[in-house]
């Protein structure tokens, strides 16, 4: 069933670590696989990689690597202080690129407007941030479609790029999901079909990857 259950998953022991200190930070990141990645990756040095799920249906990935590693108590209060500086500009559910802009310093774009947000972690300076976009979807409707199907519990309907008659439809996995849940659903599938080196996904690979959720 792909339903919130589908990302309560145990945690890895340094994200166990940092959700004990700081029980609010549970979610932040907008998926299980991107809090892990933030706090297992700060508290190691090693790579964070967050993915998000843009409004346009497109995969949005973020690397980038901390000058140094951080202890859990640590990577708590930093995590906690981005998730308060980021509600405070009106994101209260940040991308990945909104994220690794506030941990690392930049101009943020937010519903109240641009804000400069001042550097929380210097970055490796032989690995800078990186963002690199994917087709997910396939296109702005076919994701509406997507969003819509979880949602509503409606019948699924997406183009096949490049064959205007071709179309893959299917009745959405589970019970409906609140429009967070879907966001997070589209972005769990995102990460798995990506960890199979699958960046750009048919609408077939989509389909199947929704429905092995049951």
């Amino acid at each position: 069933m792909l339903a919130s259950g589908a990302f309560a998953a145990p945690l890895l022991p340094p994200a166990e670590e940092v959700l004990r200190i700081a029980p609010a930070l549970r979610g932040f990141g907008g998926s299980q696989a991107n809090f892990e990645s933030l706090a297992v990756g700060l508290q190691s040095g090693r790579e964070v990689r967050l993915t998000s799920i843009t409004p346009d249906g497109m995969r949005e990935e973020v690397t980038f690597v901390a000058a140094r590693a951080f202890p859990a108590g640590e990577t708590a209060l930093m995590l906690t202080g981005l998730q308060q500086a980021l509600a405070a500009q009106g994101v209260a559910s940040p991308t990945g690129w909104q994220i690794g802009i506030a941990l690392l310093g930049g101009a943020l774009v937010t519903p109240k407007g641009s804000a400069r947000m001042p550097p929380i972690i210097a970055p490796d300076p032989r690995r800078p941030m990186v963002v690199s976009m994917h087709s997910f979807a396939g296109s702005p409707a076919n994701y509406r479609s997507l969003m819509n199907g979880l949602t509503r519990g409606r019948t699924i309907t997406l183009a096949v790029p490049g064959d205007r008659r071709a179309k893959v439809t299917f009745e959405p996995p589970g019970h409906r999901l609140s429009a967070e849940e879907a966001k997070q659903a589209l972005t769990l599938t995102a990460g798995r079909l990506a960890a199979q080196g699958i960046d750009d996904p048919t609408a077939e690979e989509l389909r199947d990857a929704l429905l092995s959720e049951q």
